[in-house]
C-alpha cells in the first residue's frame, strides 16, 4: 500500500478509566463516545496487562509484556523499539500530547512534534479545560503532513480530579468519577470535530481501571482542608523529595480512619480503601474500555477476550503494514471481520506504585497471573504457592469467592498456562538480547 493512502490514526488513552464507564446504562452523559461506539467496534472484554500506567502503556506501545521488554514502573529505555518507530519509518508524521511523567517524556522525544503538559507538579497541573484541550485542537488544525498518528494520554480522570463547574451536576453523573467522564466526552467531541473519520482510524482506550467507590467522593479522596495544608508544606525540601510518599501515607491513614467508622461495608466497598498496585488484580483494575472507529471499520460489539498487546498489531493489519510476529500481541482483524479467534490468556501483573531511584526501579509488583474469559488466576511473582487466588469471573464477576482451596486441578491448569507465557517470553528475551549483542559487535567492527 502506498503511504499516500494510509489512514491517519487518532489514538487516545484515558488514565484511570474502567470498562464500565463506557456502559450506556451508566449515569454518564457521553454522546460523543456513544457515537464512536455506535459506528465502530467496541471490545467488551479488553484486559490490561497491569494496574499501573507505565507497564500498561509500554505493553501497548511495544506489543510485548514487560517481562519481555524489562520495562518497570518508572524504568524505560527510550531506545526500546515501539510501534511509533515503525509508523515513522513508513512515512507517518508522529504527534503526541502527554503528561510530564518520565516514561512518557522519554517516549515523546522520538515524536516529530509533541505537547508535554504539567501533571507531576499538581500545583500547576493542566487539564483539558485548563488549556490542554485547546492546544490539542490547534495542533490538529496544523499537522503539516499526512498520514499522521496523534497519540494523546489524558489525565483528567486521575486524582486530583478537577470537575469543571458546568459538569459538576447530577445530570452528568451520580458520582465524581462519572461527571469527569462526561466532561472528557465534551472534549472528545471537540477533537472529533477536527477529524475526517473517512480517512482516520480512531482508537480510544485506557491504561488501567480503578476501584469502585461506594460513595460520591470515593474513599481515597483527600479532604480539601488537608490538601490545602499539604500544598503549603510542599515548599520545604523534605516534602519536595518525599511529597508523593507523604501524600499516600496521609491518604492511607484517612482511609483506615474512615474504615473504622464504617463497619458495615461489604467486600466490594472495602476494596475502595485499597491502594492500586498493592492489592489483587481485580477486574475493576484491569478491565478497560477499547474501541476502534472510523476508517473502513464496520460496527460490531465483540465479547471475546482481547489484550492490550493486541492493539497495535490490529492497527497495523488494518492499514496494511507488517509487524513482528515475535511480539506477544496478535492481530484481532479476524474478529473485526466477524470470524473467530482461538482465545489467548492475558498475562497480568502488579506494578510498583512509587520509585525514587535506580535501586527502586529494579523492583517488581508482587503478583502475576492470567485472565481468561472464565478464570482469573493470581499468585506471588516469585513463589507459586503464595498469595494464590482463583476466581470464576462468569459466576462471580466481583471476585468475592476465592476457589483456590477447592479447585486444585484448575490451579494446576492455570499455572501451566502461566508457565507457557513466562517461558515463551524468556526465550524471546534471550533471542532479542543475542540480536542486540550481534548488532553492537557489527557496529564496532565497522568503526574499526
Amino acid at each position: 500500500m502506498n503511504n499516500s493512502v494510509f489512514p491517519n490514526i487518532l489514538f487516545i488513552t484515558l488514565d484511570n478509566v474502567r470498562a464500565d464507564k463506557f456502559n450506556s446504562s451508566s449515569s454518564i452523559k457521553t454522546p460523543n463516545l456513544d457515537k464512536l461506539i455506535e459506528n465502530g467496534i467496541f471490545f467488551e472484554q479488553a484486559i490490561s496487562g497491569s494496574d499501573g500506567t507505565t507497564i500498561s502503556l509500554s505493553n501497548i506501545f511495544t506489543g510485548n509484556y514487560s517481562i519481555k521488554t524489562g520495562i518497570k514502573t518508572y524504568h524505560f529505555d527510550k531506545h526500546i523499539h515501539t510501534f511509533f518507530d515503525d509508523l515513522q519509518n513508513n512515512g507517518y508524521y508522529t504527534v503526541c500530547c502527554i503528561p510530564d511523567i518520565l516514561f512518557l517524556k522519554q517516549i515523546s522525544s522520538k515524536f516529530d512534534d509533541s505537547i508535554v503538559y504539567s501533571y507531576v507538579n499538581r500545583d500547576s497541573y493542566l487539564t483539558l479545560f485548563g488549556g490542554i484541550g485547546d492546544k490539542i485542537v490547534e495542533k490538529l488544525k496544523s499537522v503539516p503532513n499526512e498520514p499522521w498518528i496523534f497519540y494523546m494520554h489524558l489525565m483528567d480522570a486521575k486524582p486530583p480530579v478537577i470537575i469543571p463547574k458546568e459538569f459538576d451536576d447530577a445530570k452528568y453523573g451520580k458520582t465524581k468519577s462519572d461527571r469527569i467522564i462526561s466532561a472528557i466526552d465534551y472534549w472528545i467531541g471537540q477533537i472529533m470535530h477536527e477529524i475526517d473519520v473517512t480517512k482516520t482510524i480512531v482508537v480510544v482506550s485506557s491504561d488501567h481501571g480503578n476501584f469502585i467507590p461506594f460513595d460520591e467522593k470515593g474513599l481515597n479522596s483527600m479532604p480539601t482542608f488537608i490538601q490545602n495544608q499539604i500544598n503549603k508544606i510542599k515548599k520545604f525540601s523534605f516534602f519536595q523529595k518525599n511529597g508523593i510518599m507523604f501524600y499516600l501515607i496521609v491518604r492511607k491513614f484517612i482511609g483506615l480512619n474512615n474504615r473504622r467508622k464504617l463497619k458495615n461495608l461489604d467486600k466490594i466497598q472495602i476494596r475502595s480503601f485499597e491502594t492500586r498496585t498493592k492489592t489483587q488484580l481485580f477486574d475493576e483494575l484491569i478491565r478497560i474500555p477499547l474501541l476502534f472507529s472510523g476508517f473502513s471499520i464496520n460496527p460490531n460489539r465483540i465479547t471475546a477476550l482481547v489484550r492490550q498487546v493486541d492493539i497495535f498489531p490490529t492497527l497495523f493489519d488494518l492499514i496494511g503494514l507488517s509487524f513482528s510476529k515475535n511480539c506477544n500481541g496478535r492481530s484481532l482483524l479476524p474478529l473485526l471481520n466477524g470470524k473467530k479467534l482461538e482465545e489467548v490468556p492475558a498475562f497480568i501483573e502488579n506494578a510498583v506504585l512509587i520509585e525514587h531511584n535506580s535501586e527502586m526501579s529494579k523492583k517488581e509488583g508482587n503478583l502475576i497471573g492470567i485472565r481468561t474469559s472464565m478464570w482469573k488466576y493470581q499468585r506471588s511473582r516469585y513463589d507459586k504457592n503464595s498469595n494464590v487466588s482463583l476466581y470464576n469471573v462468569i459466576e462471580d464477576p466481583y471476585e468475592l469467592k476465592n476457589l483456590s482451596e477447592s479447585h486444585h486441578d484448575m490451579i494446576i491448569e492455570m499455572e501451566e498456562l502461566l508457565q507457557t507465557i513466562l517461558s515463551q517470553t524468556r526465550n524471546q528475551s534471550k533471542d532479542s538480547l543475542k540480536k542486540l549483542i550481534a548488532k553492537k559487535k557489527a557496529n564496532l567492527s565497522l568503526r574499526e
